[in-house]
């Protein structure tokens, strides 16, 4: 981390004092269990506390007698302040006390302890960290392990952005119906985000979608996403879906491709844009490689990339 200047709502700093100080980090959920840093007040972060919720932070026990001297800090509002914010990606922004943690010398054992705000990964990403494994076995052995976690680690993150990006699922019925098996009951850290984003289901056969916050559509689905395109926001991601793909292909309502290349090779498989007759032209825009190989390429339509297609292919 490093150290910036932090002012807490309501306690003005006096004539003379000088500002305080902390340094800055982000933690996950698990971070502080992991660690070992016992929880004293409050609560730890949890996977709501994600980018668009309210802004929240963790103190450690120095920086609490700092700012909140003989005072329960939770609840009350500090926040980042200083000169350097133009320079930095820093937001100014009031944040909530939600915890008080211990405080820990990371520097040694005769190092000086520092005063320290942690705010969650999902919503203050920086851009280098470590991760923390608490094992009861042999350290090495888990070495392995570890480095699946940290390249699964990569894919997850990737998908957490894309979650955080987008104001709605866009799905065919079949792949509705695997996610709606699934993500309901899933423990996974973006589970929440999955189920609480809104999710359009585009079919002619399925009647009801039980899913929490799922509609179906049967009709018009150029006016229905046209609609949704003039509406303020973020940006809508449709999910697999491949005949509802090849339909929104020919319709011209794709803005932007992303394609995921795994390294595995299947053999056979089928047509991601089954039924498309004419070449449709794309540009390729960005390119990012995980830790785990798979290779995310961003492109969009060129010129003339509108193909013509057989039929509207939906059930």
């Amino acid at each position: 981390g490093f150290m910036l200047d932090i002012k807490a709502e309501g306690r003005p700093v006096a004539p003379g004092e000088p500002m305080p100080r902390s340094e800055y980090r982000t933690a996950s959920a698990d971070y502080f269990r992991a660690s070992g840093i016992p929880l004293l007040r409050g609560r730890e972060f949890s996977t709501t506390d994600r980018a668009g919720a309210a802004r929240v932070v963790v103190l450690n026990k120095a920086l609490a007698d700092r700012l909140f001297p003989n005072q329960d800090p939770i609840g009350r509002r500090v926040a980042w302040t200083g000169e350097v914010l133009k320079f930095v990606p820093v937001s100014g922004d009031w944040r909530s006390v939600i915890g008080v943690v211990g405080t820990t010398k990371d520097g040694g054992l005769d190092a000086e302890a520092l005063p320290v705000m942690f705010m969650p990964f999902a919503q203050e990403p920086f851009p280098s960290g470590g991760l923390v494994i608490r094992s009861r076995s042999d350290a090495l052995a888990m070495a392995p392990a570890a480095t699946r976690i940290v390249r699964d680690g990569d894919f997850n993150r990737y998908v957490t952005e894309v979650l955080t990006s987008i104001d709605a699922i866009l799905l065919g019925r079949v792949t509705y119906q695997l996610f709606a098996d699934y993500w309901p009951s899933s423990t996974d850290s973006d589970a929440p985000m999955m189920n609480d984003l809104p999710k359009i289901v585009f079919s002619r056969t399925l009647e009801q979608a039980r899913w929490k916050n799922s509609r179906v559509v049967k009709e018009n689905i150029e006016s229905e996403i046209d609609a949704l395109k003039r509406q303020a926001g973020k940006d809508l991601a449709l999910f697999g879906s491949a005949d509802l793909a090849s339909t929104f292909m020919r319709l011209g309502l794709i803005d932007e491709y992303r394609i995921l290349v795994n390294p595995v090779v299947l053999g056979s498989g089928r047509p991601m844009f089954r039924g498309v007759e004419d070449r449709a032209r794309l540009t390729l825009s960005t390119t990012h490689t995980l830790t785990s190989g798979i290779v995310i390429l961003s492109y969009h339509p060129g010129p003339g990339s509108v193909p013509t297609h057989r039929e509207d292919r939906r059930d």
